[in-house]
């Protein structure tokens, strides 16, 4: 298996591809590099990398996925609870949430065990757009609960 050069076989010595000397004059940062070639590279048949994928996949994947999901859980426990996970009790819809997570962790591992890198970054980023959906359904729990109290005291 191969990893292409968006339509063309990587040749250094006809220029063709992007090469180490080169990535650190992109500006990209390495994590960026990082993600974007193991979750392209070829396990079971060739690859292409292509730029505007490797765009893609930063805003999409890394940023709105993962990059929301970190930020979103960082800012909700720094401001509603003082930078501390609070001890809570756990209704259906949080059992739920913690089994599906669970269930994905083992298969993220499985995955990683057989050294399928490609399908352990697609669940992993699954996990994290389900943490996505958990944090937007709390929130939206909580807002439409502050508007029937804001209601409720006028």
């Amino acid at each position: 298996e191969y990893l292409n050069y968006e339509d063309a076989q990587f040749s250094k010595s006809r220029g063709i591809g992007v090469f180490g000397d080169f990535c650190h004059t992109t500006g990209i940062p390495s994590e960026v590099w990082r993600y974007y070639l193991l979750a392209n590279r070829p396990e079971t048949s060739d690859t292409k990398f292509r730029w505007e994928e490797l765009a893609q996949r930063n805003n999409s994947e890394l940023l709105a996925n993962l990059g929301n999901f970190c930020n979103r859980a960082f800012v909700l426990c720094t401001k509603n609870c003082q930078g501390q996970v609070p001890e809570i009790q756990l209704n259906d819809v949080d059992e739920k949430f913690v089994s599906t997570v669970n269930d994905l962790l083992t298969q993220f591992v499985e995955e990683l065990e057989a050294v399928k890198i490609r399908a352990g970054l697609i669940t992993a980023m699954a996990i994290s757009r389900a943490c996505n959906v958990y944090l937007q359904e709390q929130l939206h729990g909580m807002n439409s609960k502050k508007a029937i109290l804001n209601e409720e005291l006028r």
